[in-house]
C-alpha cells in the first residue's frame, strides 16, 4: 500500500508547496515527512555539516499540518519529487478551499544524515 496522507483544504497544500519551494532553494535533498494523531510533520535541512570533520552544526527546518494518515507515516523522499506529485494536484482537481486534499507519498526514497 503506497502511503498518503490528506490535507485539511488546499489552502494547506499551498502553503506546503510555498515550504518545499523555499526548502529547495536553500538545499536541493530531501524531506522527512512524520505523521500520526493528526498531525504531518515536514522537515528538511537548512544547514548541515559537509563532512565529518566539519563542526558546522545540523539546523533543520520543520513545518507542522493538521492532516489525516491511514497508518503512522515515517519517510524520507527528494523534495523535488514531492513537489511534482502536488503540483499534479493543483486546479479543479483540489475541490474548494474547505475539503480535503489527498495526497500520495512519492516512491522514490532519499537518503539524508540529518534524517536519522
Amino acid at each position: 500500500m503506497t502511503p498518503s496522507f490528506a490535507l485539511r483544504d488546499a489552502l494547506a497544500l499551498g502553503d506546503l508547496q510555498t515550504f518545499l519551494g523555499r526548502s529547495a532553494r536553500v538545499d536541493d535533498g530531501a524531506v522527512r515527512l512524520i505523521g500520526s494523531c493528526g498531525v504531518l510533520a515536514v522537515y528538511t535541512s537548512v544547514l548541515q555539516p559537509a563532512g565529518l570533520l566539519d563542526r558546522s552544526p545540523t539546523v533543520l527546518g520543520l513545518r507542522t499540518f493538521a492532516a489525516e494518515t491511514q497508518a503512522p507515516l515515517d519517510s524520507v523522499v527528494p523534495i523535488r519529487a514531492l513537489l511534482d506529485r502536488l503540483a499534479r494536484l493543483e486546479g479543479p482537481a483540489t475541490g474548494s478551499p474547505g475539503e480535503p486534499v489527498g495526497v500520495l507519498v512519492p516512491p522514490d526514497t532519499a537518503t539524508a544524515p540529518w534524517a536519522g
